[in-house]
């Protein structure tokens, strides 16, 4: 049986990418841009700086963005359905789990 499990954290323990993608298409459109919702994801899957280069938004934007997300995701952002019981099962067989994110600290007040 496999005893180390290394988790991907967004899209894959937490449901964040619908919150994520929400205030970034919010933030475009109160700007009067014309957003469609779909490439937004498509280009977030990829990466953040994938996405803020095909839109071409500064700085000031970024940081304003990312203060608007860490605020909106602690509300609305959760694990997906059956995660946690998923990983106290696999804990009480002796696993031991790791995360790898991009996201730094900012996982902490999810988690």
């Amino acid at each position: 049986m496999l005893k180390h499990f290394i988790w991907d954290f967004d899209g894959t323990l937490f449901d964040t990418y619908p919150v994520l993608i929400d205030v970034f298409v919010d933030m475009l459109e109160s700007e009067g841009q014309s957003v469609d919702r779909e490439r937004v994801a498509e280009l977030m899957a990829i990466s953040a700086k994938t996405m803020y280069e095909a839109f071409a938004v500064s700085e000031a934007f970024i940081t304003n963005y990312k203060q608007q997300k860490a605020t909106i995701e602690r509300e609305r952002s959760g694990p997906f359905p059956g995660i946690h019981e998923l990983l106290e099962t696999l804990s009480a067989s002796g696993a031991t789990h790791h995360i790898v994110t991009h996201r730094g600290t900012s996982i902490h007040a999810l988690l």
